[in-house]
């Protein structure tokens, strides 16, 4: 929470564009910590301070431990630091700080799955245990607690949607796929994390369809971030070579995001959308005709 707090003002958040110092943060903010089983008794410090971190071993993580016991640290933090990002926005995609953004993006919806994960009552994988997660966030701050802390995360996230349609829109009307693939390839990772159909007010989920289409028609899933990489020193050299100005870099069609982060949350949908698809009728052939049409570009 203190580096949420401290990167997330509107004078630090511009350092955040900076993939290193976003690596940097993630690190910090998912870090695992010491682990122990959940069958172990908790170790007891027994003089301060503790010659070993065995007593901040947990089952399950340091981040699922803050947001039991400490939510209104954390959780209002991302918040802000999303805010701060969206802030930054100048109102054309053009001049928007796209990266920025985007991580922000990523980084309070991964947060917000990790909290409705305990809301859930965890059970099996990461609280161990199959009532963990519960009994942690009942000694703990309490489920009212977290509940009113991931508000404000919530409702930056939906504002972090509407800005990610209008850059979708600006970008299909320029003609650059690339960036129409990054918006709704992040908006496919807000639907998944806000919800979608019964639970999220009947909303069709239009984005995790259309994400999925346009970067299956577009490619950009077979390419690594090394074959990116290693095309651009390529194509810089033989620039330099030549003796003519380097072309400037191509757009990244996942906006920053790994691949692996995109699949996981395909994975995830996989089943439900198959089941809503089947069962939808005439709403769910509406989803898939506004899909093909962002990915279409129209």
């Amino acid at each position: 929470p203190l580096l949420l707090g401290y990167l997330g003002t509107r004078e630090r958040i511009g350092a955040l564009a900076d993939e290193r110092l976003q690596g940097v943060l993630d690190a910090a903010v998912f870090e695992p910590g010491p682990w122990r089983s959940a069958a172990a008794p908790p170790a007891i410090p027994q003089e301060i301070p503790n010659p070993t971190r065995a007593h901040l071993s947990t089952p399950w993580g340091l981040l699922i431990g803050e947001l039991c016991h400490s939510p209104h640290a954390t959780l209002p933090a991302a918040a802000g630091l999303l805010q701060s990002a969206l802030e930054r926005d100048t109102g054309r995609v053009a001049a928007a700080p796209v990266s920025l953004v985007m991580y922000a993006v990523r980084l309070g919806s991964k947060l917000l799955n990790f909290a409705d994960y305990v809301l859930r009552g965890g059970g099996g994988g990461l609280c161990g245990a199959a009532s963990g997660c519960s009994a942690s966030l009942t000694a703990g701050a309490g489920r009212a607690a977290l509940e009113a802390a991931t508000e404000p995360l919530r409702t930056q996230l939906r504002h972090a949607a509407r800005t990610l349609e209008r850059w979708a829109r600006e970008a299909a009307e320029q003609r650059r796929p690339a960036l129409v693939c990054a918006a709704w390839s992040h908006l496919a990772v807000l639907q998944s994390s806000l919800g979608w159909g019964p639970s999220a007010g009947g909303e069709p989920p239009v984005a995790l369809l259309a994400a999925q289409l346009l970067l299956a028609m577009h490619g950009h899933l077979d390419s690594t971030a090394a074959d990116n990489a290693a095309i651009a020193a390529a194509t810089a050299a033989a620039a330099a070579a030549a003796g003519v100005p380097a072309m400037a870099p191509e757009e990244d069609p996942l906006g920053g995001s790994p691949v692996w982060e995109l699949f996981a949350v395909f994975t995830a949908e996989r089943l439900p959308l198959a089941a809503w698809l089947r069962t939808a009728g005439m709403a769910a052939a509406q989803a898939l005709e506004r899909a093909v049409s962002i990915a279409a570009l129209v």
